[in-house]
């Protein structure tokens, strides 16, 4: 009797006090490890990056097929989460669960309400990468009317057979819970009032590059960007056009710190599977540039590049691993200067098709050794390269009111000759004329030949 008596005041203890209450009493979290009941044997343990996980744990069951019949109740395993409001209201209920696209499908209600079932295809957003093949993400369950007091949330594992009349198997993880009532950003192991920035984050945020003052009017003037840049993730749940800009800036950001050039698969192994992304920065430009043309030129981003100035789309491009250069003149001012680049990363270098949208968003939790596999259904040429991001130094150019966008070299060996066509940008609104100078310059600096200049309007 005493060990029954001991083991019941254990189970009242836990089933009050697994919720956390958020600030001004706005969201409740309860942690997926900690329920007030859980039937069957659950694994309350963390593997593979479980620094990815609230409080580095989580909720899961792994039965196979031939275990069910013994080890899963006619009913399903149910799991009771306890918690307390103290305010009404409509709140957002977000599940924080494993396993992309063949988790086992469950219930969940709240106080013994209409069932609401999620399958292994319901769309989550903010997905990381615990172990190959075992992931982690929000899902957007639903909304819920709730009173001032105790309620239960509660998630159900039935099981079931196939279309063979086969046990399935059950495959389940679930990390968190947020239930809100102001609009919840899922914000990885990150609870809505947790500062979730480090010295670094917030020191990245602060950082400006600062173009140097010109020393003479029509100096040609390059700044690198290489340091401590800033980047979010802007998840999609159906990717649209691959091969044009990103249409608008996200809304909601949690911009962390990252160094430029680099993979941000291995410098941010918690963004493996962020496959949209934002990269920021901010850069001072002297008010001695005014009348100046000003491009941004990255050597190498993976999949592609999405140029936003102070707000103001300047430019695409669709290439991966090549040259980019983007003008962003009419968008430029004196002083400081936000830089916005978006880039869809290698996962999005997979074919899609129109007549199934999900085609693309089916393979977005794909770990980074499958690009080494063969037979890979590509639209880029990646094969074998995952790496993602701004891979090598970009640089802003400070160049005149008129610039050699593109140089084009034709030589002939036949006549014996090196042809040139030369493209010249003018981004402003007005006309300007001039003369074209082309040199020829060896490798210890000198002009080896001087072309005579040609007139340009």
């Amino acid at each position: 009797m005493p060990r029954c008596l001991l083991a019941y005041v254990c189970v009242v203890t836990v089933w009050w006090s697994a919720a956390t209450v958020g600030t001004a009493a706005s969201y409740v979290w309860l942690e997926g490890e900690k329920p007030g009941e859980a039937q069957g044997e659950p694994n309350l343990s963390g593997w593979g990056n479980a620094d990815f996980l609230s409080q580095g744990a989580w909720l899961s069951y792994s039965i196979p097929d031939k275990e069910i019949e013994a080890k899963v109740p006619e009913s399903g395993l149910v799991i009771r989460y306890p918690f307390e409001i103290d305010q009404a209201g409509n709140y957002e209920v977000w599940l924080r669960i494993g396993f992309e696209f063949v988790r086992s499908d469950f219930e969940w209600r709240i106080d013994g309400g209409e069932p609401h079932t999620v399958t292994p295809d319901d769309l989550t957003t903010d997905l990381m990468e615990i172990a190959t093949w075992c992931e982690v993400a929000w899902l957007h369950a639903g909304k819920v009317d709730l009173s001032p007091g105790k309620h239960v949330l509660e998630i159900r594992l039935p099981r079931r057979k196939d279309d063979k009349g086969k046990w399935k198997r059950i495959l389940f993880a679930f990390d968190a819970a947020c239930l809100s009532r102001a609009p919840f950003h899922p914000n990885g192991k990150y609870r809505p009032d947790e500062d979730w920035r480090t010295d670094r984050d917030r020191a990245a945020a602060e950082h400006v590059f600062r173009l140097p003052t010109p020393k003479a009017a029509a100096e040609r003037v390059e700044l690198p960007l290489a340091g401590d840049w800033e980047i979010c993730r802007d998840d999609e749940q159906y990717p649209k056009d691959v091969d044009k800009p990103i249409p608008r800036l996200p809304q909601t950001t949690y911009f962390t710190a990252i160094r430029v050039p680099g993979d941000k698969n291995t410098l941010r192994p918690d963004l493996v599977f962020a496959h949209r992304l934002w990269y920021r920065t901010r850069v001072e430009i002297p008010a001695e540039y005014a009348g100046r043309s000003f491009f941004l030129v990255f050597p190498q981003n993976n999949l592609n590049t999405t140029v936003y100035v102070n707000g103001r789309l300047c430019g695409f491009d669709k290439n991966p691993f090549a040259r980019v250069q983007i003008d962003i003149t009419p968008a430029v001012k004196s002083g400081i200067n936000e830089v916005w680049v978006g880039i869809r990363d290698a996962w999005y270098a997979y074919s899609t098709n129109p007549n199934d949208p999900m085609k693309l968003r089916r393979g977005f939790n794909r770990p980074i050794k499958f690009f080494s596999e063969g037979f890979q259904d590509l639209a880029y040429p990646i094969w074998n390269h995952p790496q993602s991001g701004i891979l090598v130094t970009p640089k802003l150019v400070a160049a005149g009111p008129v610039y050699a966008e593109d140089v084009f070299c034709k030589p002939s060996v036949s006549k014996k000759s090196l042809g040139l066509e030369v493209t010249l940008k003018n981004p402003a609104n007005s006309p300007v004329s001039g003369k074209l100078l082309c040199e020829v310059v060896d490798d210890d600096g000198s002009v080896a030949k001087r072309f005579a200049p040609i007139d340009f309007a």
